[in-house]
């Protein structure tokens, strides 16, 4: 079958976080498959570390959230099903996730794997999504990475999203453009480390004195290694938002209601007002005259 949208999620809820609103607004007339990459929990890891009958309820918990979303928003979806980062990463790659990212057998297989389900399934006008990598999970930096490669294949028919939670978090999307080469922004790192401090906070109730710490390892690994300049040519990037009707928004809200056992890592709370606040803030942020909106970015 072909689709006129395809959306590469690296796991379950990326996708209806990120650009739920447009698939909502879209599936009325058009055709849409969203793709899930990671979310299975590796066996022999989950064995390792004596969580394996948890980590796969929990795996098949989202996957269950994960259909009811699809279904409430009627898509078509597959799921790749491999191995979330914390199952198959060593530390060293949990602290510092731009190391050494195409350097990766999970890299090139997915790369072909991608690549034949996009060259079978899109069709002749369609267009594909992938995460731009906000916040530098690995798992999201490895999907835009494929997603690049695909681009330098001349493929003018790829976009990528601003990943929601990460871009509702201040200075993750300077952090992002910054080590894409699209501008140098410098800031005092003292004030970036207040800034996300009062967010998680704010959000979900942290201690601003006890993650004082934590959170300067953070700011520290984005200033250093994210915002060090990757290996990654880009020569221009483009945004291009998408305008979401009020009734969209709130079929989007409702799909994220689906992953009731991450509403509170993802939101701080599962309450619809804490989400609309969230979606809302972000929205007003590149362009406070429209209700919502959700941005994607050409890259060449």
């Amino acid at each position: 079958m072909s689709y006129d949208s395809i959306y590469i999620s690296p796991h379950e809820d990326d996708a209806v976080l990120s650009c739920g609103g447009k698939i909502a607004s879209e599936h009325k007339n058009k055709k849409i498959l969203i793709i899930t990459i990671f979310g299975r929990p590796s066996e022999i890891t989950s064995k390792k570390f004596a969580r394996r009958k948890k980590a796969f309820d929990e795996y098949e918990t989202r996957n269950i959230e994960d259909s009811g979303a699809m279904e409430f928003l009627n898509v078509d979806y597959v799921r790749l099903e491999y191995p979330e980062l914390f199952f198959r990463g060593s530390l060293l790659t949990l602290i510092f996730p731009t190391i050494d990212v195409k350097k990766n057998d999970l890299y090139s297989d997915l790369y072909i794997k991608l690549k034949s389900l996009i060259t079978e399934h899109l069709s002749s006008n369609g267009y594909v999504f992938f995460p731009l990598a906000i916040g530098a999970h690995r798992d999201h930096l490895i999907t835009f990475q494929v997603g690049k490669a695909l681009t330098n294949e001349n493929r003018e028919n790829l976009f990528f999203y601003e990943d929601i939670p990460y871009v509702f978090v201040p200075y993750y999307f300077m952090y992002r453009m910054n080590n894409l080469c699209m501008n140098d922004e410098r800031q005092n790192i003292v004030k970036q480390i207040v800034s996300i401090n009062s967010y998680f906070s704010e959000v979900y109730g942290y201690s601003k004195v006890l993650s004082l710490i934590p959170l300067f390892f953070v700011v520290l690994i984005h200033v250093v290694c994210i915002k060090r300049k990757s290996n990654i040519k880009i020569n221009e990037m483009e945004p291009y938002v998408f305008e979401v009707k009020e009734t969209d928004f709130f079929k989007k809200i409702s799909a994220i209601q689906q992953y009731k056992s991450q509403l509170k890592l993802l939101f701080g709370n599962d309450s619809v007002s804490s989400i609309e606040k969230r979606l809302r803030e972000y929205s007003q942020k590149i362009n406070s005259a429209i209700f919502y909106q959700e941005r994607c970015w050409k890259i060449y």
